[in-house]
């Protein structure tokens, strides 16, 4: 533990593009990387209540207030448009600004300015907006939602997709976008992609087993992972599908209550979180 005691009691654990990790624990900021572990103290703010790992190192720090902290220094955005425990998913876009999703049928935007900018839908009645946030190759926004299906936010404009357009729910997990453009997510009930033609609808993608998929992610290699709720790890590629296997029994995996974070570190290894633990993918296991 390299004297920052027992991690289980550590909260707002986020991973970084190094694949080195973040933590927050009694009043400080842990950086635990290949020099060792970095202790910093958190602003005199509590509490504290999500990290966000920034692209080009270092992490965001929410509560009533936004900090970044970059370069061994805490900075000051100031106070969130509303003090909420309701945050959602958050990316930064290619331009350096900060999208962040919201249980108030909100999108916020905190843009290089430091300023706020607030979205609604309209004739929407999703209640979370931006429950997963994507980023895609051509600078579209793909937003998630908790019933309204998956949003596409162009510099102009706004597309829904819904069940109108194919997907089999409009609770919308997690969203990804494979090495070739296309975009995939998760359902309640489904994996799902949608093809880079115009005028594509979304195409369901049968897994055996997989009855309540969770995260999805796209690896540089051309693969899309999909992790469930209980069911297990599956790697998809072409038509090929691998369902891969517990390390100690051999038994299909099944890790805890749900495989709800994918990760690709900087070497191509792919990682993944649960409430038992966070494990590195090896070759089948």
């Amino acid at each position: 533990t390299n004297g920052v005691g027992n991690l289980e009691r550590s909260f707002a654990r986020v991973a970084d593009i190094e694949g080195n990790s973040w933590f927050m624990k009694e009043g400080s900021l842990f950086h635990f990387g290949p020099n060792g572990t970095l202790k910093y103290s958190l602003p005199k703010e509590t509490p504290w209540k999500q990290l966000k790992v920034i692209k080009n190192g270092g992490v965001w720090l929410f509560s009533s207030l936004v900090h970044k902290f970059e370069n061994g220094r805490w900075e000051d955005y100031g106070p969130l448009p509303l003090n909420t425990d309701q945050l959602g998913d958050m990316t930064e876009d290619k331009s350096g600004n900060l999208w962040m999703g919201t249980g108030h049928g909100e999108l916020w935007r905190l843009g290089t300015n430091r300023v706020f900018s607030r979205f609604k839908v309209q004739k929407s009645t999703a209640s979370e907006l931006g429950r997963s946030i994507l980023e895609d190759a051509e600078g579209n926004l793909w937003l998630g939602t908790g019933g309204s299906g998956v949003l596409r936010l162009k510099p102009i404009v706004l597309k829904t997709y819904d069940s109108k357009d194919g997907l089999a729910s409009d609770v919308v997990r997690s969203i990804t976008e494979d090495r070739d453009g296309k975009i995939w997510l998760t359902t309640v009930q489904s994996v799902e992609w949608l093809g880079t033609e115009e005028g594509a609808r979304f195409q369901q993608r049968d897994l055996v087993e997989n009855d309540l998929p969770w995260a999805i992610y796209g690896d540089r290699k051309g693969g899309v992972w999909v992790g469930s709720l209980g069911k297990g790890l599956w790697r998809l590629k072409g038509e090929n599908t691998e369902w891969f296997q517990d390390l100690k029994t051999g038994n299909p995996t099944v890790f805890g209550p749900a495989i709800n974070v994918l990760f690709e570190d900087r070497e191509g290894k792919m990682h993944m979180g649960s409430p038992d633990g966070w494990y590195e993918i090896g070759p089948g296991k």
